[in-house]
């Protein structure tokens, strides 16, 4: 850092891993003041202390000219967001937040759902493995349901459950500027398509919808076809990896009306918007050799 103190008009600094105690973190994040022009911040994987957090708490209100800010497994708590939160909503100049791995639970969520209501400067936001669980899902759609700012929103591995992703269709329904949505690695099984499918139907906005690691199985993708996909003509991505995917019906019979394999060909025969249906770690794509001749140019597997 002291080799940099000269340097008043660097706009990306990644200070991740630096594998120092919570005194020297703080030591670092104090002298953040020293680049005024800052555009990007990164300290992810650094333990940050409370004293660290309102050291960069302090830093934020003095920068408008942050965009980006990383801060994933940082051991972040509800009481150091909070005060994170209350800085980067008066200064309303971020623009991209990643708080990935921090387990801050519901009770962060509320917390989250507090400090932002009103406020409409976050386009990007990265909440992946905070272990939010069904009731803490259903508290944040609450407080972003309406909001019109935010565009990717990644809330991966968060056990978020088949309860959880119908409060995540209410917010599809009525977010009406959300274009990516990150729900990989929840266990929304099946049981929780009929609600995504429905509010796919009416969604005119999402483009990037990534389901991997779901265990969806066949029954889901044809719930999600028949009740939503079919009439969806936005959606451009979309990630089905990992999901047990058989494409069998009755025996061996893989063209049955009523198997997955059928469902897919129509769906990529009739939507031509679907430019890429990510297929990996599904036995389907071993059987149907046809689907994979056909549409090689939009199918990963």
């Amino acid at each position: 850092m002291q080799a940099l103190k000269s340097n008043m008009t660097l706009q990306r600094l990644k200070l991740a891993k630096l594998d120092l105690d919570s005194k020297g973190l703080a030591t670092i994040i104090y002298s953040l003041e020293s680049y005024p022009s800052l555009r990007s911040l990164d300290l992810s994987d650094n333990p940050l202390s409370l004293e660290s957090i309102k050291g960069l708490a302090a830093y934020i209100k003095s920068n408008k000219n942050l965009k980006t800010l990383k801060l994933n497994s940082v051991s972040l708590t509800p009481e150091g967001l909070k005060i994170l939160l209350e800085a980067l909503k008066e200064t309303q100049s971020l623009r991209h937040l990643s708080l990935k791995c921090n387990t801050l639970g519901p009770e962060g969520i509320k917390v989250f759902g507090e400090s932002f209501t009103g406020s409409t400067f976050l386009e990007r936001l990265n909440l992946a493995s905070n272990n939010i669980g069904p009731e803490g899902i259903k508290v944040f759609v609450e407080s972003f349901t309406g909001i019109t700012f935010l565009k990717h929103l990644s809330l991966a591995s968060n056990k978020i459950g088949p309860e959880g992703i119908k409060s995540l269709a209410d917010l599809l329904m009525n977010n009406p500027s959300l274009t990516r949505l990150d729900v990989s690695m929840n266990k929304l099984q099946y049981k929780g398509m009929p609600s995504l499918a429905t509010a796919l139907k009416v969604n005119t906005k999402l483009q990037y919808l990534n389901l991997a690691t779901n265990n969806i199985y066949d029954e889901g993708v044809k719930i999600l076809i028949q009740q939503g996909l079919t009439d969806n003509f936005t959606l451009t991505y979309l990630d089905l990896s990992s999901n047990d995917l058989a494409g069998v019906y009755y025996g061996d019979y893989i063209y049955g009306e009523n198997t997955l394999n059928v469902k897919l060909l129509n769906l990529l025969q009739e939507n031509p918007t679907i430019k890429q249906l990510i297929l990996k770690n599904n036995s389907l794509t071993k059987r149907n050799k046809e689907l994979v001749k056909r549409f090689s140019h939009r199918i990963e597997y």
